[in-house]
């Protein structure tokens, strides 16, 4: 995830010219590295996975429905092959199929929106939920920062337009990250392991209506 543009890098640079004969304290950061072993950032995540699963099971239920529906407009419009049916018996099966058919297109669409709809809340939601996320690490990074009298904090993880590296090299001993992150992951819950990730629960992409 992307958090600074390019400006961050050309203000850095313009605050370092602009203070060259003083003597600064510049430390560095990795926000993305923050951002991603952070403790809040998992529960959100487990908690939109959860949601997402859920949405995953309705959207399923509903697509094996419409499956059987589609499978039953089928076995009509075979039967209306058979060169035995009768002139009433078949204008009676045509107008069912077309009343299966219209109801399968419904159905269809229904998911779809379903599905659509859900996914933008759960992106929503985690939206912002990383912003809220995001606001609690530069607090910690600022109170950090205050402590150890730093004129300068540059998140290192910052990139560019064409995603090249803002600062292509900095000093080891210059970045807070593990202060930073020892002090947000303080109140974490035991056994806490940020290396322990999963892919995110995704619901299926809707199926194309039925023709």
């Amino acid at each position: 995830m992307r958090f600074f543009k390019t400006a961050l890098g050309v203000s850095a640079a313009m605050a370092l010219s602009a203070t060259a004969n003083a003597e600064l304290k510049v430390a560095t950061v990795d926000v993305q590295k923050l951002f991603a072993d952070y403790y809040k950032t998992h529960e959100a995540q487990a908690e939109v996975d959860k949601a997402a699963q859920t949405v995953q099971e309705t959207n399923n239920t509903r697509a094996e429905t419409i499956k059987k529906m589609e499978a039953d407009f089928n076995d009509m419009v075979k039967r209306l092959q058979d060169p035995m049916l009768n002139e009433k018996d078949k204008k009676e099966l045509e107008q069912k199929a077309q009343i299966k058919r219209q109801e399968v297109i419904a159905l269809e669409q229904e998911r779809r929106g379903f599905v659509e709809r859900q996914l933008k809340s759960l992106q929503e939601q985690m939206k912002v939920r990383s912003a809220k996320i995001m606001g609690e690490i530069t607090k910690i990074t600022e109170g950090i920062a205050t402590k150890g009298n730093y004129d300068l904090v540059l998140d290192k993880s910052a990139q560019a337009l064409r995603s090249n590296q803002v600062f292509v090299y900095t000093k080891p001993g210059m970045d807070i990250t593990p202060t930073v992150m020892k002090e947000l992951n303080k109140d974490a819950p035991e056994g806490f392991d940020p290396s322990k990730k999963k892919a995110p629960a995704v619901p299926a992409a809707p199926a194309a209506p039925a023709n």
